[in-house]
């Protein structure tokens, strides 16, 4: 049952917004060839404007999850030692949004031996909610108490940004459901998911967003922002691990000055779960609130991401390979070489002969785990999630156990020395 937060999508956007500058603000203003690449794009006659609303979006609702005590609790212990390292990394970098580093989305099922079990027994009731079921990525979200979760946004792609993919339906999910499993009681005085049931089902591109704010009333401080984001998008000249906060910084802005006009459609809702029961809601609906009083515990979430499978142009690439430059390898390699060492691993290599044995060599770095960021959704035969990882989790047990008994969790000096170098 949907309740009202009595928060909103206009309040909760600028809110947002505000906390996604803080990282977009620590790059070096350039007025002089911020202007040039405005006049460029002014008169540049491929926009790729465009924005995907999503036709047939299913309602928001609640569905009982298979889960019993034991594994419930061995989820939120394997979560609570996860934010550990999670805290750990997030000291390290600037981002306010996901990273190719962290180990949220597609690289949560290193670091969480009980996801295998939860989707495994969940399987019938996920195909029975969501029969288009082609690929899964865990997720799973640790807020601790008196701190505050990621704010609204919504699921996106790479794709959104090019009207031949965007509109043509090709290189993203059609389909893409949540089903958001609370392992802790979610009243609202625990912070739980906000869901803006009222709000459109759409995926604007980025070009998208910013024309749609250039006709819109805004302070001189708000346009500078703007015209400030979309530079550091449009010149390439972000870092990857800060694209996100950007393109969520123009999105945020985009809602707030919309519903701002539309307020009908601007109210928050939230369900009051109790643990095993789930929020199944469209990821491509906003979602999420910075603005709901701060609580005294940790709320504690599993979210099985599902996909339809997803089309590709043959013409243009196969299975989203074309997407993918040298550099875009360069940093996936990098990002998952970074936290398997953080588990223990010398190396990805060590890695995938203990998970693949003989096939190690065969198998590609964005096939194991996906990459919504680089937009591959698919999953092949080696997909991380299907496989027999009871040996990574051995290893992964030992770090755990290292963590318990400390009570804290550093990155390693030769680690933190090898991503400020990268």
């Amino acid at each position: 049952m949907l309740t009202e937060t009595q928060t909103d999508i206009v309040q909760a956007s600028a809110d947002h917004s505000a906390r996604l500058f803080t990282v977009l603000n620590r790059y070096p203003r350039k007025p002089k060839e911020l202007e040039q690449f405005k006049a460029w794009h002014q008169q540049s006659p491929e926009k790729d404007n465009c924005n995907r609303v999503h036709q047939n979006a299913i309602p928001t609702h609640v569905m009982q999850m298979s889960i019993d005590d034991q594994l419930l609790a061995q989820l939120k212990r394997e979560l609570a030692l996860k934010q550990k390292v999670d805290q750990a990394i997030a000291q390290l970098i600037s981002s306010g949004s996901y990273s190719s580093i962290s180990t949220q989305f597609e690289n949560s099922i290193l670091f969480l031996p009980s996801a295998q079990e939860f989707y495994r027994r969940n399987l019938p009731i996920i195909r029975e909610g969501f029969p288009q079921l082609h690929t899964h990525v865990v997720n799973a979200f640790y807020v601790p108490a008196n701190e505050r979760p990621y704010g609204v946004h919504n699921a996106g792609s790479i794709a959104f940004q090019k009207p031949e993919l965007s509109l043509r339906g090709y290189g993203f999910p059609t389909s893409h459901m949540s089903f958001h499993t609370a392992l802790t009681p979610t009243p609202l005085s625990r912070q739980p998911l906000t869901v803006f049931e009222d709000a459109d089902v759409e995926s604007p591109s980025t070009v998208y967003t910013y024309e749609f704010l250039n006709e819109c009333d805004l302070t001189e401080e708000e346009a500078e922002q703007i015209d400030f984001a979309f530079y550091l998008l449009g010149k390439g000249i972000i870092s990857q691990v800060d694209v996100p906060a950007a393109r969520d910084f123009l999105l945020t802005k985009y809602w707030e000055k919309k519903y701002a006009k539309h307020p009908s459609q601007a109210k928050g809702y939230f369900c009051n779960l109790q643990p095993g029961q789930a929020v199944v809601f469209d990821n491509y609906r906003p979602h999420g609130d910075t603005t709901l009083p701060l609580s005294g515990e940790d709320r504690v979430t599993i979210d099985l991401r599902c996909f339809s499978k997803v089309v590709y142009p043959d013409s243009a690439f196969k299975d989203g390979a074309s997407l993918y430059s040298k550099k875009n390898l360069s940093e996936k390699q990098r990002s998952l070489e970074f936290l398997l060492r953080v588990i223990g691993y010398q190396n990805a290599t060590e890695f995938l002969k203990l998970v693949y044995g003989s096939r190690a060599k065969e198998v590609g770095l964005f096939e194991i785990t996906t990459d919504l960021q680089m937009g591959f959704y698919n999953k092949t035969p080696n997909y991380l999630a299907d496989q027999d990882l009871s040996a990574h989790y051995q290893r992964l047990e030992e770090l755990y156990r290292k963590i318990e008994h400390t009570d804290q969790f550093t990155i390693p000096d030769s680690l933190v020395k090898d991503l400020a170098e990268s």
